[in-house]
């Protein structure tokens, strides 16, 4: 396995979340929708033992923000893409794109021909006119955070039907497929992407849906191979696509033969080698031996912020630096098993960000509290409470999603989540949807093992 990297690119005003890895002739690699570049991990590692890797979630997908509503066209998600390439420096890339991933770099091709070596679009979309009429009765249902959660099992019953049906909002009246679904993590990772998308992964599938495909393809002159597996829903798209000298068109029974595939079409149509040029901004990810830890902001090191257990440096008040704890938010370092390892695991943090753990202006809240506490040597230990822990773990039915919602509820209202009595109220205001929706996320993020080892520390403060 070659070490994959999180970055965090600003780009026209809007962060850009990519991942990278290898070394040598550039790839651009771009997911479908409504996922995110993680979908890509098996193929960046793949690829990267020979070439320099990049993969970007698209606007509004995974942690890259959004373009202005209005602007859900092909052209400028490609526009889009070729502002990302000159941030990073990188003249010419070989681009490959998945799905709807596939109309954009194909876009991007036939627009800036002379940015693209070579191309490899897998399940390219060659919709008819009959099969684009069919997408317009709910295929883009909104998942819009609402009170009582509705939006949750909605969501999680679209993606079982997905499973099922192609287009999924058809039922039987659609394409029959039969995916497994006894992968209940695969599922919940999914969710995720599209709770934290929001609406806005209607954008990028718009944006795909408006493309004509037939067309595109025959201006592109770039070297360009249209692939897929025989079993993908698109598969007998790729006997629409027209027979031009550029173009070549393969099915492949196996995702590894097409990795190999894709590889050898990328050598043989290799762009200059680069090294690029990953300038990250205010929001970024730092190196460490342990792993990757998401930094926000760029204040006084000495004014830390430090979040509570199951929540995110997102809380953390205007103006002060903070990051995701060990097991929380973006950051990659596990929490340990043993909470008592949290304040040394802190300190190589607290180095990188060339914070002073001394410092006297380091604040947080429950758990973040008491590891400022100990960070400054004010506590000797966490202390622990016998707080109890909701069920989180992923489930068949989806009900993970509402134990976490509802949690993040209670935890709103009581001083003890899980003691609802009267003289425990808080009387604060209940967040709205939205915001209970970002919370509940934070909770997800962190995950069910890593809730249930620190949870119970976010309530036991220092006398």
């Amino acid at each position: 396995m070659t070490t994959i990297k999180r970055r965090l690119i600003r780009v026209s005003g809007r962060d850009v979340h990519l991942l990278t890895a290898g070394k040598g002739s550039p790839l651009l690699l771009v997911h479908g929708s409504p996922n995110s570049s993680s979908t890509l991990r098996p193929l960046i590692d793949f690829l990267s033992r020979e070439f320099l890797v990049v993969a970007p979630d698209t606007p509004g997908n995974g942690d890259s923000s959004p373009l202005p509503d209005e602007l859900c066209t092909p052209t400028v998600f490609a526009d889009a893409l070729v502002e990302l390439l000159d941030e990073l420096g990188l003249a010419q890339v070989g681009a490959y794109g998945f799905h709807s991933g596939a109309t954009f770099v194909a876009e991007m091709a036939r627009l800036y021909p002379h940015r693209v070596s070579a191309l490899v679009c897998e399940g390219l979309p060659l919709w008819t006119q009959n099969e684009l009429k069919a997408f317009d009765g709910g295929y883009l249902q909104s998942y819009a955070p609402t009170h009582d959660a509705a939006h949750l099992m909605r969501l999680w019953t679209r993606l079982i039907d997905q499973n099922w049906y192609f287009p999924w909002h058809l039922g039987d009246q659609g394409q029959a497929v039969d995916f497994d679904l006894n992968d209940v993590e695969r599922l919940h990772l999914r969710a995720m992407e599209l709770l934290v998308a929001g609406d806005a992964y209607q954008m990028p599938y718009r944006a795909a849906l408006r493309a004509d495909g037939l067309d595109r393809l025959k201006t592109l002159s770039v070297p360009t191979l249209l692939v897929c597996q025989s079993q993908d829903v698109l598969a007998r798209h790729l006997r629409r696509a027209p027979r031009r000298r550029s173009l070549k068109k393969e099915q492949t029974a196996s995702i590894r033969a097409l990795y190999q595939r894709a590889r050898e079409w990328f050598k043989a149509h290799a762009a200059p080698v680069a090294q690029g040029s990953f300038r990250q901004g205010l929001n970024r990810f730092i190196d460490l031996p342990e792993g990757q830890v998401f930094v926000k902001g760029d204040g006084d090191p000495s004014a830390l912020w430090l979040h509570d257990a199951g929540e995110s440096s997102r809380a953390a008040p205007a103006a002060r630096m903070s990051f995701d704890l060990p097991g929380h938010g973006r950051t990659e370092l596990a929490c340990p098993e043993n909470p008592q390892d949290l304040p040394g695991l802190l300190c190589k943090v607290f180095e990188a960000v060339h914070a002073d753990p001394e410092a006297p202006g380091i604040l947080g809240a429950g758990l973040g509290y008491q590891l400022a506490n100990i960070v400054s040597g004010q506590q000797s230990q966490l202390l622990r409470s016998n707080c109890g822990v909701p069920d989180i773990a992923p489930r068949w039915d989806g009900g993970h999603l509402t134990s976490a919602w509802h949690f993040c509820r209670f935890r709103s209202q009581y001083r003890r989540w899980d003691q609802r009595r009267p003289e425990g109220r808080s009387h604060c205001p209940l967040p709205s949807p939205e915001e209970l929706q970002a919370r509940m996320l934070d909770v997800l993020r962190a995950g069910d093992q890593t809730l249930r080892r620190i949870l119970p520390f976010s309530v036991a403060y220092p006398t």
